[in-house]
């Protein structure tokens, strides 16, 4: 059997095996210490909790990361069939949507720091969105490979939305006529989630 040879102890690389799925570990972290700080936000002692599931969550996403680029570098075709792949390459979210998660933690230790973080996993996760988005459009797929991993991308965009919300309050305050209106780009992202959301939502369900 072609998965039990690849899986052998004798066999075993950790580069080669290191699948995209591998980056839910430090999403979940981060999604712990999210919940955590807003529990710490409500006056529940969690504050050292939600610090350390944020500094588990980054050093988890580096490790996965260093070795997902070892795997892009050394097997860029089996980066290729995830992508392609109707379940695997939903889990792409996962990327931004640690990185927006995790910049939310750093809010209160770095604002300016944060929101570098958050724009970085917003704007990669549009992009995910919208070619994934796009590969649905015209790449059509069989209903049976249809399933509820395709909502990743709306969710993804649901946090960048919460993440700029919250670093909105920060920098913008109360004053709305900065140059950036971080509470009117929460929107735009909360607009396209949503719409994906419902349309993809009654595909998969």
């Amino acid at each position: 059997d072609r998965l039990e040879t690849e899986y052998k102890n004798v066999d075993f690389d950790m580069i080669r095996h290191t699948r995209i799925e591998f980056f839910a570990v430090p999403m979940t972290c981060a999604t712990i210490g999210f919940m955590l700080q807003a529990a710490n936000d409500v006056e529940f002692e969690t504050a050292s909790s939600y610090k350390t599931f944020g500094v588990a969550a980054a050093v988890l996403f580096v490790l996965v990361g260093a070795l997902r680029l070892a795997r892009l570098v050394k097997y860029p075709q089996k980066t290729v069939k995830e992508w392609h792949h109707p379940v695997t390459g939903n889990f792409f979210s996962a990327i931004p949507i640690t990185i927006v998660i995790d910049g939310i933690l750093l809010l209160p230790s770095s604002t300016d720091g944060a929101g570098i973080v958050i724009w970085i996993g917003a704007i990669l996760q549009m992009l995910i969105t919208l070619v994934r988005i796009s590969d649905l459009i015209y790449d059509h797929i069989s209903e049976e490979m249809l399933n509820p991993s395709l909502m990743m991308a709306p969710v993804g965009n649901f946090i960048c939305a919460i993440g700029f919300a919250q670093f909105g309050v920060l920098y913008n305050g109360d004053n709305m006529d900065d140059n950036i209106n971080y509470l009117f780009l929460s929107r735009l992202w909360f607009g396209i989630a949503a719409l994906f959301a419902v349309v993809l939502f009654v595909i998969t369900f």
